[in-house]
């Protein structure tokens, strides 16, 4: 994994905050797929919670490079349940640095 992000300078695959059109929060055994080919994995949520302010589900998922950008439309599956999802622009990164007094 080093090498590939010293050479490539990215890895394949990042966490994303992403906003699930559910009724309630999922179990951690979602999946993501894309729109046009529900056999096309994408990603897999590892967290979910429901927001009573935007009325949708917010999950953390980890997602697939070329899907990760925001506003990117998935579908959400966990069992026989389908829901869209969308990649938000909100991303998940460790502390922020902060300067120093």
């Amino acid at each position: 994994v080093v090498a590939r992000l010293e050479h490539r300078g990215h890895t394949n695959k990042e966490l994303r905050q992403i906003e699930i059109d559910a009724p309630a929060a999922l179990d951690g055994a979602c999946e993501l797929f894309v729109p046009d080919d529900l056999n096309k994995r994408v990603g897999k949520v590892y967290s979910s919670v429901w927001s009573p302010q935007k009325e949708k589900v917010l999950a953390i998922a980890m997602v697939r490079r070329a899907h990760f950008e925001p506003g990117t439309e998935l579908v959400c599956v966990s069992g026989e349940q389908q829901c869209n999802a969308v990649v938000t622009s909100l991303p998940i990164r460790g502390h922020k640095k902060t300067a120093a007094p």
